[in-house]
């Protein structure tokens, strides 16, 4: 809502009362408002034939791209940390921890975000960028209503249970595009099973264990035992580095041979 002067090309010297005056007319009006206000009407006869409304529109990605001028400087501002409170990636402009959204969004919110970031403060006002795909059927592709082909997050958890929706999406790499349908489903739903009876037979095993009558020192285990704790272990420390890098879909499929050859086929 800018008047700008016909001769010098400067923003009349009303502006930020005008800005305040176009806000009351578009939440009167609605947004189309403001395009039927005349520049008489908002300077006055004596102004108006010396200035020009400007019919730039803002950029369309400039309200999401700005996101985190207004998020990382008001709700989330301050970081607690136990009793203190953390302030240090804000000294120069806020700085997200991690930026998630689709892979369109490289030419969208990711993108607008980070002209603005560099405009105002010269870095990126995130610290990493997360990029997923989109949900395709078994043949790739994009799910639709009118392919009939979609799948109803509801129905599958009212049919199968949630649990196994849960560990559909962490074993899909969604770096790419995600396949689903009933077949794949059912491959889940026997990964699950797989992973769910390991866990029921090691709880079995441990239900009447007391730590402090029961537990014994790795020089007293079998030599079985201690490849068991170690195998767990190194099992361990690999999952851990996955999700340092956000790789799901690797534990997944490491979890599933970890039950069925190290614990069902070798030590249970």
């Amino acid at each position: 809502p800018f008047f700008l002067h016909k001769d010098s090309g400067e923003l009349h010297p009303r502006t930020m009362d005008i800005l305040d005056q176009a806000a009351d007319i578009v939440e009167q009006g609605g947004i189309e408002a403001w395009s039927r206000v005349t520049a008489e009407e908002i300077l006055g006869a004596a102004d108006a034939p010396h200035y020009t409304k400007s019919s730039d529109i803002l950029e369309v990605w400039f309200d999401s791209g700005s996101t985190f001028w207004h998020v990382l400087r008001g709700t989330h501002a301050r970081t607690q940390i136990g009793e203190a409170v953390s302030l240090g990636h804000h000294d120069s402009g806020p700085e997200a921890d991690l930026y998630l959204e689709g892979h369109d969004q490289h030419r969208g919110w990711f993108h607008s975000s980070l002209l603005l970031a560099c405009a105002l403060f010269d870095r990126a006002p995130y610290r990493g960028l997360l990029t997923h795909g989109f949900t395709v059927d078994s043949q790739g592709r994009k799910m639709s209503k009118s392919l009939n082909n979609g799948i109803d997050p509801q129905q599958v958890s009212q049919k199968l249970g949630a649990e196994i929706i849960r560990l559909w999406v962490a074993a899909s790499d969604y770096s790419g595009d995600i396949a689903g349908d009933d077949k794949i489903l059912a491959r889940v739903v026997d990964a699950y099973r797989r992973i769910r009876n390991t866990l029921r037979f090691l709880l079995a095993n441990v239900s009447d264990f007391d730590v402090s009558a029961d537990s014994v020192g790795p020089e007293e285990m079998l030599e079985i035992d201690r490849y068991a704790l170690a195998r767990a272990s190194a099992m361990q420390a690999e999952i851990l580095a996955h999700y340092e890098v956000y790789e799901f879909h690797p534990v997944v499929a490491k979890l599933q041979v970890y039950c069925s050859e190290d614990q069902g086929a070798f030590y249970l």
